[in-house]
């Protein structure tokens, strides 16, 4: 039988007990889990407890009794089967459970068998089997924040050590330092650099990314998933850079009354399947308004935290903003290097830990964060144990690169952890006898010896991807003799993407660059790193530091003062119960009361959702689980189009037939005879979906739909976006509306029916092809009022369009894409 041990008693004991419940942040609709009620979700150990269950459960060690021989050979020896499926053993890094030695056994796609005798699993008589003696066998890492469509120049000068440039918000760097492209493509898909950046992050462990973008194989990308991610039940990521919409403007100012401009509202976050959202990218005034009016619904607040929800940064917060993500189930994503290389500080993520709250790590960007996951974990290890007093476990960090990760992707039930009907995203680290996590954390790109996506050997040592893969070519990587399948997952070889990337990034990293971002907190004038009488080198003299062990400078929004919520004398960075057990100080103990963040001794609650009316924006209407329900205004298309129906209302459009249907969306139009018919101005429109939507899978040209979604404009065109309801009335092929007779001026940018026709399929006569835009997908037609342009958004023309190609008329639906364009739906 094998022995158990618990090798980590350093765990704090048991502290303070404080409550999960009550009303969202400050006075808004939140959900703290599961549901927003007075009772805990007893699902989350950690939620019973906050402040006293600093770290996860600890892991149980499992010792098995049959040790495994050393590999004669490198990391891995291999015997080879004749059966599908895989046996690794080594060092197992199960969630909860650590087996030394174990096994991981995985047929196909997904996981069959974790444990310590593998004999039991199915196909192992036949398997082929790989001893990996004392190293160790993690799940693949999960990196929760990166843009892997631009990271591929070197760092900005300004994030050396000890560097005068830090910033107080994002706005301020990216005034001084324009965003560098990435010269070998970014765009959001299958260009040199992108593949270039994903082979970077498999180096070093990594398979899944939230990355703003794709290359088609390889790495799975979490928020640009494809069909092959759908099928094996991964659903969409919304990821959002500018929540704000204000990437072009390099705004500074506050709005009054949380006036922001919103992409979303809260009732659209609250219905998406998963959200993660950069937010208060700094240290200024501005960056703690961002976080505190997307954490409530009042005052003009958009409630985005949410159980759906992970947000990137949150570095101007204190201890109660972590509580509310706490509470409500939403996941802090922490980028430390590229937070310190900009503006000298970074979330304090042990807060939200010792809270009970879930931290992920991402990299960023090469321009300021770190290259791979193992570079930002060394990162995340420094400042733990020079800055952070050590206040996360070698456990903790590696959950923050694994499961915790998976976690703020809403794909923990997928991927994230070694556990059975999972999928076998896994990597194997090199490791000296009896490490574990230790073995990830201080792991190069030398000491991962092999990954595997879903069953998939993507790359490793040489011996070990031979016996398990075909047509995967050797490659050097620190001195060891690896192999890549690039011309499988790519088509195309390493050799061939090293050659056309020169200036890229390099994709192997072996020690520290040298010019890697630092980790090292300072802002000229106030810290810079640890002196004599300042152990945490914030600035803050030991003797008058209320933590003089953990770094915990005096930031712009603390009004003058080392942050301390609950006011005990304790700074909030280093207090074992950061919000005391009363944070309104109302006499009602946060584990009990039904506005933890509003003041409210009556505790009224008129409509019994555990949210008291003191903080429920919607105290007439019980919504337990998440942010006030919409209210839904009955229209018609006439009445959206012609501005009866304000931009940002909620507003149901009833049985209309589908007319066309793209990437991202459909157009849908009123037909003559339909009830309510008023002729073909203003009859159509277009309905935003975002690709990927199951809206838009289940939408077919010709159905009948009831559609509820918020009016907008964007690029100039009236339309409904981001729908929370498509009811398909009647699923068969109707034949579309006749189309409108018009000219190329009339319909043109500018034309005097162009406003009204917008989104109605229209027909223009006699013209002629006199200009092809191929970069864009479109042609200009010239009739004898005009041109006009053609794109293909619904349908590209095959063979390709030529210049003074004749038609006798062009059908398709108008649209303004920014001009006004017709889209044709077919040849």
């Amino acid at each position: 039988m094998p022995s158990v041990s618990r090798p980590f008693a350093s765990l704090l004991l048991l502290a303070l007990v404080l409550g999960l419940t009550g009303c969202g942040g400050c006075g808004g609709d939140d959900d703290p889990g599961d549901p927003d009620s007075a009772t805990p979700d007893a699902a989350n150990p950690d939620a019973m407890d906050p402040d006293a269950m600093p770290d996860a459960m600890p892991t149980q060690v499992v010792e098995c009794p049959t040790p495994l021989p050393a590999p004669t050979t490198g990391d891995c020896d291999v015997t080879d089967g004749s059966g599908t499926a895989v046996v690794l053993q080594g060092t197992v890094l199960g969630l909860g459970t650590t087996y030394l030695p174990g096994a991981v056994v995985y047929d196909g796609d997904h996981i069959t068998y974790v444990g310590c005798d593998p004999s039991s699993a199915p196909g192992f008589a036949t398997a082929t089997r790989i001893n990996c003696g004392d190293n160790v066998i993690s799940p693949g890492l999960v990196n929760a924040h990166d843009h892997i469509t631009y990271n591929n120049r070197a760092p900005l000068p300004s994030t050396a050590a000890h560097d005068p440039r830090r910033y107080g918000h994002r706005n301020d760097w990216r005034d001084a330092w324009p965003t560098p492209p990435n010269q070998y493509g970014n765009t959001s898909s299958n260009t040199d650099g992108v593949r270039w950046n994903e082979i970077r992050h498999l180096f070093a462990g990594t398979t899944s990314v939230v990355g703003s973008g794709h290359a088609d194989g390889m790495i799975r990308n979490l928020d640009d998933v494809a069909a092959p991610e759908f099928a094996l039940g991964f659903e969409r990521l919304q990821y959002e850079v500018f929540i704000l919409n204000d990437n072009s403007s390099f705004e500074h100012t506050i709005p009054a009354n949380c006036g922001w401009d919103y992409e979303f509202d809260e009732r659209e976050v609250a219905a998406l399947d998963a959200l993660v959202s950069h937010v208060s990218e700094g240290i200024d005034a501005r960056s703690r308004a961002e976080f505190q009016c997307q954490r409530t619904s009042f005052g003009g607040g958009q409630d985005f935290v949410e159980k759906n929800t992970a947000h990137v940064h949150v570095v101007a917060a204190n201890a109660t903003d972590y509580y509310d993500m706490q509470r409500d189930g939403s996941v802090l994503v922490w980028s430390p290097r590229s937070n310190i290389s900009l503006f000298g500080n970074t979330s304090q993520a042990q807060v939200m830990h010792r809270l009970g709250g879930v931290v992920a790590v991402g990299t960023d960007w090469t321009y300021t964060g770190s290259a791979t996951m193992l570079r930002e974990l060394a990162c995340v290890d420094e400042l733990n144990q020079t800055y952070l007093d050590r206040a996360f476990t070698d456990e903790d960090m590696w959950r923050m690169v694994t499961i915790n990760g998976a976690v703020a992707a809403r794909s923990d039930e997928l991927i994230g952890s070694l556990t059975v009907g999972k999928l076998a995203d896994i990597a194997i680290f090199r490791a000296e006898a009896g490490e574990t996590y230790r073995a990830v954390i201080e792991a190069g790109d030398a000491d991962v010896a092999l990954v595997v996506r879903d069953g998939d050997v993507l790359y490793g040592e040489d011996d070990v991807v031979e016996a398990l893969a075909t047509g995967c070519e050797t490659v050097t990587v620190c001195a060891e003799s690896r192999r890549i399948c690039a011309q499988r997952e790519f088509n195309q070889t390493f050799a061939t993407l090293t050659a056309a990337v020169p200036l890229a990034y390099p994709a192997i990293i072996c020690s520290a660059p040298a010019d890697e971002p630092t980790c090292l907190p300072s802002r000229m004038n106030e810290y810079d790193g640890v002196t004599a009488g300042d152990m945490d080198g914030d600035g803050r003299a030991d003797a008058s530091d209320n933590c003089p062990r953990t770094f915990n400078p005096i930031r712009p929004m603390d009004s003058g003062m080392q942050a301390d919520v609950d006011g005990d004398g304790i700074g909030d960075a280093c207090d074992p119960t950061p919000v005391g057990d009363d944070l309104d100080m109302d006499g009602v103990a946060n584990l009990t009361d039904v506005c933890p963040f509003t003041s409210d001794p009556g505790q009224a609650d008129g409509d019994t959702d555990d949210k008291g009316d003191a903080c429920d924006f919607c105290p007439a209407v019980a919504n337990p689980d998440s942010v006030c329900p919409a209210v839904i205004v009955d229209s018609t298309i006439y009445d959206i189009k012609d501005g009866t129906i304000p931009v940002g209302t909620r507003a149901r459009v009833t049985n209309a037939i589908v007319t066309g249907k793209g990437s991202n969306g459909f157009f849908m139009q009123v037909k003559a005879g339909d009830a309510g018919d008023m002729g073909a101005d203003y009859s159509g429109i277009f309905v935003f979906t975002n690709t990927g939507s199951p809206f838009l899978a289940a939408v077919a040209v010709g159905n009948r739909v009831t559609v509820e979604g918020r009016v907008t404009v964007f690029n100039g065109q009236t339309e409904i976006d981001m729908p929370t309801a498509v009811t398909i009335v009647n699923a068969g092929v109707e034949a579309a509306p006749a189309p409108v007779i018009a000219t190329a001026a009339e319909v043109a940018t500018g034309g005097s029916r162009a406003t009204p026709l917008e989104g109605v399929l229209v027909q223009v006569g006699m013209s002629t092809v006199t200009s092809i835009n191929a970069s864009q997908g479109e042609f200009t037609i010239q009739d004898a009022s005009g041109m006009l342009v053609v794109d293909d958004f619904l349908y590209v023309p095959s063979p390709a369009i030529t210049v003074g190609r004749a038609f006798a008329s062009v059908t398709g639906v108008l649209a303004h894409r920014g001009a006004s364009k017709l889209e044709p739906r077919g040849a």
